[in-house]
């Protein structure tokens, strides 16, 4: 007992801390170096994701923001990076869209310092903030980064993927080159989280005309060797998913279908994800946007593949069980899981569901096996009559 009060009182002092800190803050804000504005915002996001609401008050941020304005273009690489993290971290704080203006532009100026942790949070936070940001100045960042993506970490691989996903605008084909040789090399180390938003992010790259001047179905020639690399991490990490990461990872899988391989090279981690997300019962978790995207990732991954014209050697990565039922098991729990929430579907997700039906294979016939076990009851119950 004695020592849960002293923890409590040990919270309460540090609340009361950081209460009298932001109201000193105030008092002293004008003499903030670039650096200790940096500190301080990035600070503030801390406590405030780990307090689970906000250290301070709108008036007090207003100060803080405005100091950023004025000294935005001394900020060194580090700082930039740290106060657009902080940004981003705190969500739609209003008075923050003339402060993201003046980082980026910044950001602009220093890009080409950026080292690899720097740029990917960057990067990170741009994505975040992607409503206040200018598009004129984020491509000039883009058109700096190549030579630092070539040394990203498998963290700042991810975050980078997931945030060029989210940005909706062209990116340079130097830089879409660079993250696919280094998405390669650094693929084998990827963790589950990592792979997950490498995954969504590629998705949504290479199904966008906006990542090259050229249609989609021939702008993704940048990915072929970062998907290879990401099918096979995939293979190694799909019995220890999370049940939440299985429906983006399918519909990653399916939006990345025609890259490379064809959908032939994707059945091996399709059955994987099949497997995994029967065993975790994930479809009970599923929202009604997951189940239906699924549903339709299971309609593209299973389409026909054509009939070869020889006879290739076998790949060990293409080797399956045929007798595996779990993509199909999938697929009647998630046509129940959709069931129940048709009254919540929307025009867009019918007209999936529809299309999802209308492509998927037929549902196989009852194992050979149980037929003569069924003939020879039914003989046995005419012979009793």
């Amino acid at each position: 007992v004695v020592g849960g009060l002293g923890s409590m009182n040990v919270v309460g002092g540090r609340n009361r801390l950081v209460e009298v800190l932001t109201r000193r803050l105030l008092a002293v804000a004008r003499s903030f170096s670039p650096l200790q504005l940096s500190s301080t915002l990035w600070a503030l996001a801390r406590i405030r994701g780990s307090a689970g609401r906000a250290p301070h008050d709108e008036g007090m941020l207003d100060v803080v923001y405005f100091e950023v304005l004025l000294k935005a273009p001394l900020f060194s690489p580090q700082e930039v990076s740290n106060t657009l993290w902080a940004l981003a971290k705190m969500g739609d704080v209003s008075g923050t869209a003339p402060v993201v203006v003046a980082l980026t532009r910044r950001a602009r100026d220093v890009a080409a310092a950026f080292n690899p942790q720097q740029l990917s949070n960057s990067l990170w936070a741009l994505a975040r903030l992607s409503a206040r940001l200018d598009p004129t100045l984020l491509r000039a960042i883009l058109a700096a980064a190549p030579p630092t993506a070539a040394r990203f970490s498998p963290q700042e691989l991810s975050n980078t993927l997931w945030a060029l996903g989210r940005f909706n605008q062209a990116v340079p084909r130097a830089l879409l080159a660079a993250l696919s040789r280094r998405g390669a090399l650094v693929a084998p180390r990827l963790n589950t989280p990592e792979l997950t938003m490498a995954l969504w992010g590629l998705a949504r790259l290479s199904s966008s005309s906006s990542s090259s001047s050229t249609p989609a179905a021939c702008s993704a020639w940048w990915a072929r060797s970062l998907v290879v690399g990401l099918r096979r991490r995939g293979l190694e990490l799909a019995g220890a998913l999370p049940a939440h990461a299985i429906a983006p990872s399918l519909w990653a899988l399916a939006r990345i279908s025609d890259i490379n391989a064809g959908h032939d090279h994707q059945q091996p981690l399709l059955l994987a994800l099949a497997r995994r997300a029967m065993e975790t019962d994930a479809c009970a978790g599923f929202s009604r946007q997951e189940a239906c995207n699924a549903l339709w990732a299971l309609a593209r991954l299973q389409r026909a593949p054509s009939t070869p014209t020889t006879h290739p050697a076998p790949d060990p990565m293409m080797r399956t069980d045929a007798g595996d039922q779990s993509v199909g098991a999938l697929t009647e729990a998630l046509a129940l899981r959709i069931t129940a929430e048709a009254p919540r579907l929307a025009a867009s997700d019918v007209a999936q569901v529809l299309w999802a039906l209308a492509r998927l294979p037929s549902p196989s016939p009852p194992p050979p096996s149980s037929q003569p076990h069924l003939c020879q009851q039914q003989q046995q119950q005419q012979q009793q009559q």
